[in-house]
């Protein structure tokens, strides 16, 4: 038998009701309680076959589940859960086609296709991240209108609807970083390219892709999510002079400014995944806060506040839980960073010495190593401090200075070398004349033979030499 919540289809304006963002999800289409909704899934499966370009496949199957996450949000409104558990399974399906097609995008080839395809999994990354914002605003936004209206049975069988529909989104978000570690393998092998080279390569295209700007938006915008479902909670229980959920607030809120830490260090995602347990954490015991009035009126007051107290309890543990899995993948990434820095400014400063002593001017090189060895100083600094994306940032600025004074410093050996041939080894006795542009070319036509296969380029030289002054003293006889 159908389960019907018992409240109106029209939902009324209610207190910190979510505010309306810039997050613009497509309105239902024929939803699970029309008789042409069959008619509908079987139109969009043809469709969606007819697709034979994989990225286009994905974005069709991506925009179809969005339609059918509309759906499930209307049923849910209309107090229909087992027609929106039904939507909630036509979603699943085309998320399942979007991980299928996106497994079967192209990376064979030359560098050239390689690197198109880093581009096409950049633009999917980039909508599929979007889509899960979506799945958890519209979440959000259907618990804050229903929160009041549902029993703890009907709240907990709603929040289900929605947490499968976010479980199905995060899989295909696993699925596109796994596809994208393999497509950069391909880029990396078939350009030739150092790790370094690939990582700029990827921020180059994510940022001509928009996925930076768009994932800086998209953090920006869970942290003020987080910061007034924390606002949101505290309200609600000040109203009642509660005092006992001053820590944990006060927690929550010292969590937020580690996420807004890391949007100002450009860690964009991991801004968003910090403010994002936050914001979990202050809708959950906000709605559940908001029974308390009713709880009061009907003389169940304390009954009510030890529910939330334990719900409280148990969601912080959550929350403190996934952060410190957050934490501890940043500490170690940041670590990793402070390494490889730590390794590229030891080489860089062997090889300024090694030019320092013989003779080439390396006081720009130096400079630079001096400003990584700052930047370097900095990052150690910012992670003493539990500042992870602050001292990644800064270690990568560290080893780049470091890079740079290094490819300075080779440049102007080179030239040293260039000039002054006895360091190369050749000895021009009066008289010889070689025209040299970095490299020996007397007596040769156009190729560059390695030292050790000649008799030295010192005998090379004379031989020439020789040859010509024979050759001229032939001309005047």
């Amino acid at each position: 038998m159908m389960a019907l919540l018992t409240i109106s289809p029209v939902i009324l304006a209610q207190e910190n009701e979510v505010e309306t963002e810039e997050i613009e999800v497509v309105e239902a289409g024929v939803g699970p309680d029309s008789v042409l909704y069959g008619l509908e899934n079987a139109i969009d499966r043809l469709r969606l076959a007819l697709t034979l370009n994989k990225e286009k496949k994905v974005e069709r199957a991506l925009a179809i589940a969005e339609e059918r996450l509309a759906e499930a949000e209307a049923m849910a409104e209309k107090g229909d859960l087992d027609r929106a558990e039904k939507a909630r399974d036509r979603h699943e399906q085309f998320v399942e086609r979007a991980r299928d097609a996106l497994e079967d995008i192209e990376t064979d080839g030359n560098e050239e296709r390689a690197k198109e395809a880093l581009k096409e999994v950049v633009r999917l990354e980039n909508k599929i991240e979007s889509h899960q914002e979506k799945v958890a605003h519209v979440k959000s936004r259907i618990l804050e209108r229903l929160a009041e209206r549902l029993t703890d049975e009907q709240l907990t069988r709603l929040e289900a609807v929605f947490d499968k529909i976010i479980s199905n989104a995060g899989e295909v978000e696993i699925r596109i970083e796994e596809k994208k570690d393999k497509v950069k393998i391909r880029v990396k092998v078939l350009a030739e390219i150092t790790d370094e080279e690939l990582e700029d390569l990827e921020d180059e295209i994510e940022e001509e892709e928009g996925l930076k700007e768009d994932r800086r938006e998209r953090a920006e915008r869970e942290i003020a999510r987080a910061e007034r479902a924390l606002n949101a909670f505290e309200e609600r229980v000040s109203a009642h002079d509660i005092a006992v959920f001053d820590d944990v607030i006060a927690e929550m809120r010292s969590k937020l400014e580690d996420a807004k830490a890391a949007l100002e260090a450009e860690d964009f995602k991991g801004a968003k995944e910090i403010a994002h347990e936050i914001r979990k954490f202050g809708e959950d015991v906000a709605n559940k806060a908001r029974k308390l009035r009713e709880a009061r009126e009907e003389g169940r007051f304390d009954e009510a506040l030890a529910e939330l107290r334990e719900r409280a309890h148990e969601r912080r543990l959550e929350a403190l839980e996934d952060l410190e899995k957050h934490f501890s993948e940043a500490l170690e990434d940041a670590s990793d960073r402070i390494k490889a820095a730590e390794d590229k400014i030891a080489d860089a400063a062997g090889d300024i010495a090694e030019a320092e002593a013989k003779g080439v001017d390396v006081s720009e090189a130096r400079a630079l190593l001096n400003r990584a060895e700052g930047q370097l100083n900095r990052a150690r600094e910012a992670l003493e401090a539990d500042r992870f994306a602050a001292a990644e940032l800064l270690a990568r600025e560290a080893k780049n200075i470091a890079d740079r004074a290094e490819d300075l410093v080779e440049v102007e050996d080179v030239e040293e070398e260039g000039i002054d041939l006895e360091d190369r080894g050749i000895d021009l006795e009066d008289g010889d004349e070689i025209d040299l542009d970095g490299e020996d070319t007397s007596g040769t036509d156009g190729g560059h033979e390695d030292s050790e296969s000649n008799s030295g380029s010192e005998d090379a030289i004379r031989l020439d030499s020789e040859e010509d002054r024979s050759g001229s003293n032939l001309e005047s006889n």
